[in-house]
């Protein structure tokens, strides 16, 4: 369990400089400003805004995981020539990737749900300084 940690940090730090995911945090953060901008009721932007990640997230996930995965051969090959199960590395990659994808899309959720009290300043639910 401390190696896949150790091998899912490696992970995590590996993604957060690739511009893929930067790019991936952007685009989020641009759809949702942009429906927020085109649409002032909140609710017609989450359900947009859900109709769009049910599509998208799967999607880019699978995309982005076989292109990392594909890229990490030589550090996977590396890692196994060590007495370690397999199971142990590939399960700590994948919670490392997943984890970074995941943290870009509640960043993005997190500002949504700030610039919607912004928008509606009369209901603000006190999730952010507005």
């Amino acid at each position: 369990m401390r190696l896949a940690l150790h091998i899912g940090w490696y992970a995590i730090r590996d993604v957060a400089r690739n511009r893929w995911g930067l790019l991936y945090t952007a685009f989020f953060l641009t759809v949702t400003v942009g429906l927020f901008q085109l649409q002032a009721q909140s609710a017609k932007v989450a359900v947009s805004l859900m109709s769009i990640c049910l599509f998208l997230i799967p999607l880019v996930s699978s995309l982005f995981g076989t292109i990392y995965f594909y890229n990490s051969r030589e550090f996977v090959e590396l890692v196994l020539t060590q007495p370690v199960n397999r199971r142990t590395v590939y399960v700590g990659m994948f919670c490392g990737l997943e984890l970074r994808l995941w943290r870009d899309l509640f960043l993005v959720s997190a500002y949504r749900t700030c610039f919607s009290c912004r928008l509606a300043r009369s209901k603000c639910c006190h999730c952010c300084y507005c």
